[in-house]
């Protein structure tokens, strides 16, 4: 059973692809016997791995700067949270707080929906 990972969403689904066929050439490199053959495969290895890591840097170049438009746009109209926001997960310092559990003033755990909208 293969472990399935968690994908970056800056990473484009074409570059995904050159990923995964990155796998299949590294075995076809340790399959064979021959060494013209493995001196074949290693040439395509090493070039769908610089296509992969050029593709690699062009996504994360192309996702900083749709967080630098989207974070000008939240100072434009004023959204100081959206730049803020912005700002830590550029850093990498963002977590969000969704499953954190909701308190009242006495320190009760507050369960039903009703409750939380209450507070």
């Amino acid at each position: 059973m293969q472990k399935t990972r968690k994908r970056k969403e800056r990473i484009t689904p074409d570059t995904w692809k050159n990923i995964e066929g990155r796998l299949p050439l590294k075995k076809k490199i340790n399959d064979s016997s021959l060494a013209r053959l493995q001196e074949r495969y290693r040439a395509e290895h090493s070039e769908n791995n610089r296509r992969v890591k050029r593709n690699i840097r062009t996504d994360k170049r192309a996702d900083g700067e749709e967080l630098t438009k989207q974070a000008q746009e939240a100072a434009r109209k004023g959204e100081k949270r959206n730049v803020y926001k912005i700002t830590r997960l550029v850093c990498g310092k963002y977590s969000s707080n969704r499953n954190v559990p909701i308190r009242d003033k006495q320190g009760q755990l507050l369960t039903s929906e009703k409750d939380r909208e209450a507070q």
